[in-house]
């Protein structure tokens, strides 16, 4: 009886050396080594799924001439007719294997895609569905620029060798879902870290890091004014503008808190000055995106404003909770100190304020922006209209709890009391203008002393910040 054997392409497959590679890795292996066994692919794709309430698939596709590349295809993306009627759809519905000749007299262009491939040099187009266990599907495409197509025995080795594909892609599938799932509600180094086998209850690694918490104001009054998905939309977009500007200048969000936001900016993963630079840059952009929000949402609508409160300290991150449900997180004094500190925004009617501590490790007065450019601190603190007010200085007549006023700029005249609103976007100036004073709170003048530590985390505010 004759000894049957497998591709040896199906054989590396299931070897170790293909089990350290990545899908991108994995397909450019597996295409070159197609290629030394006299099967001309000049390109392949394929997908890995994930479970992302945006993201449907990751899409590989490795071309000859320019080598790996991937994209993210998102569920909205299933709605478009590229995709509708394209053959990878068709394999989603439950196609067998399609093969398209793309040149000559046979040729068969159905498919936009394959009119695509056909105009950049392609003659044989194959797609071949990869069925999971749990009876969900992807596919992996080849291509050909030979001429007259692939021959038949190619044919019959690339549909040999798809599911020994198919196991492997479901591993990383599995894998890339997992991944995706625990940075969506995790962040990316807590995800990374529990990828990694640091997961055990009680475990964690002390690290500094620069501290963010904010609020949303007037929130108790849409939930109390507004259907259930109203709110819901209103947190989302809120969030979207605070996580975007996190994310883009570097630091990780922790945890959602009703509508208040914890994050940190690792000084491992810069230095402490620079964490605080982008702590400072991503309140700025936050708040910017807060305001332009506000000018795009429905006529009527009382306007939205957040207070941001800036710490630094030491921190312990890691797992704490019970046997059964862990909690990945941030615990320790300075935590709680700048859940503390942000509340100073109501009572100074600012939107940006920042503990002495954190304002120390920035350095702000020895450095400036790249290319001359005014650091963040500084441009928050001193972006004003000449002459209308006054540069960052001790408050006067700081009081208790309750009676912190803003201090009064030099060029302001008398003493008055401004209304709420101009209080909140700026002392002594129309909110339109939303100037970017700022005030330095004494220690004695702090209302928060709940802990030892408070009264040496809050001494500096930024305030009026667009």
């Amino acid at each position: 009886m004759q000894e049957s054997r497998i591709h040896p392409a199906s054989d590396w497959l299931l070897r170790h050396a293909s089990r350290s590679l990545g899908a991108e890795g994995l397909l450019e292996r597996l295409c070159l080594l197609l290629r030394e066994y006299r099967i001309p692919v000049s390109r392949a794709s394929l997908n890995v799924h994930t479970l992302h309430p945006e993201i449907f698939v990751r899409n590989i596709v490795w071309s000859l001439e320019r080598g790996t590349s991937s994209e993210t295809i998102l569920h909205f993306d299933l709605l478009l007719p590229i995709y509708k009627d394209s053959p990878v759809a068709a394999i989603y519905r439950g196609a067998g294997p399609i093969r398209r000749l793309l040149t000559g007299p046979g040729a068969q262009l159905d498919f936009p895609i394959c009119r695509d491939l056909a105009a950049s040099g392609s003659t044989d187009y194959l797609i071949l569905p990869l069925n999971f266990s749990d009876e969900r599907r992807t596919y992996v495409s080849f291509c050909t620029d030979a001429p007259g197509g692939f021959p038949e025995e190619s044919i019959s080795a690339l549909i040999e060798i798809a599911p020994y594909l198919a196991v492997r892609m479901e591993l990383a599938s599995a894998y890339y879902a997992t991944s995706s799932l625990l940075q969506l509600y995790l962040g990316r180094n807590a995800a990374r870290r529990v990828l990694a086998g640091n997961f055990k209850r009680g475990r964690g690694d002390n690290i500094e890091a620069a501290i963010w918490y904010c609020d949303l104001r007037g929130f108790t009054e849409v939930s109390e004014h507004h259907s259930p998905g109203q709110v819901v939309e209103v947190l989302d977009s809120y969030f979207e503008c605070v996580a975007n500007a996190i994310r883009d200048s570097g630091g990780e969000i922790l945890k959602f808190i009703g509508d208040g936001v914890l994050a940190i900016f690792d000084f491992a993963e810069s230095d402490p000055e620079t964490a605080c630079k982008q702590a400072v840059e991503a309140a700025l952009a936050a708040l910017d995106g807060v305001e332009r929000w506000n000018a795009n949402r429905t006529r009527g609508d009382d306007p939205l404003k957040m207070g941001v409160a800036l710490h630094a300290g030491s921190v312990l991150h890691g797992n704490v909770g019970s046997r059964e449900r862990l909690d990945f997180t941030v615990i320790g004094p300075a935590v709680n100190e700048v859940s503390r500190l942000e509340p100073l925004c109501r009572t100074i009617g600012v939107p940006l304020v920042m503990s002495h501590r954190f304002v120390e490790l920035y350095s702000d007065s020895d450095h400036r922006g790249p290319a001359g450019d005014e650091p963040p601190l500084r441009r928050a603190v001193q972006r004003q209209r000449p002459g209308r007010h006054g540069p960052l200085r001790p408050a006067r007549g700081a009081r208790a709890a309750g009676g912190v006023q803003p201090a009064q700029p030099a060029s302001a005249g008398p003493a008055r009391r401004p209304d709420a609103r101009v209080a909140a976007s700026g002392y002594g100036r129309r909110a339109s203008h939303t100037p970017a004073t700022a005030t330095i709170i004494p220690t004695r003048a702090s209302p928060v002393r709940v802990s030892p530590n408070i009264a040496q985390a809050t001494s500096a505010v930024v305030g009026g910040v667009r």
